[in-house]
């Protein structure tokens, strides 16, 4: 079966931005991730969401279609969905990350990088741009 990697972006309900239920979605997520061998990571930037997943094609599928219907975030929006040889996330079943919490020095990195609005990093229809963004902030947080 093939291995693939989708990324998206989407635009977080209110509600489900404090840090409790970030850290309830965060964990349902692994926890169901698990079972199907998926992973990936959830990041978070003044109230938009960029994810990666990665797994076996028919359950990042399936997902990614609960994903669309999912109200806690609206205006789902497609970046990639690509064939790839081996899982680049693999450590996580899902890690949560916001960028407007994290470390001055790995933030001025990223927004040396990438597109930046009211100094908050954006995630543009960029596919190659965000697959870059992400690796480079599982790799700042190492």
């Amino acid at each position: 079966m093939k291995t693939c990697r989708l990324i998206y972006r989407s635009i977080a309900e209110s509600e489900i931005l404090d840090e409790d239920s970030l850290a309830r979605l965060a964990n349902l997520a692994a926890n169901n991730n698990r079972r199907f061998n998926i992973c990936g990571i959830l990041v978070l930037s003044n109230g938009r969401f960029l994810q990666v997943i990665e797994g076996q094609s028919k359950f990042i599928n399936r997902l990614y279609a609960n994903i669309v219907q999912d109200e806690r975030h609206h205006d789902v929006e497609l970046i990639s969905y690509e064939e790839v040889s081996k899982p680049e996330f693999i450590d996580w079943n899902m890690k949560l990350f916001s960028l407007d919490e994290i470390d001055e020095h790995v933030r001025e990195l990223l927004v040396n990088k990438y597109p930046v609005v009211d100094n908050k990093i954006q995630f543009i229809d960029d596919a190659v741009l965000m697959t870059s963004l992400l690796l480079d902030i599982k790799h700042l947080q190492k």
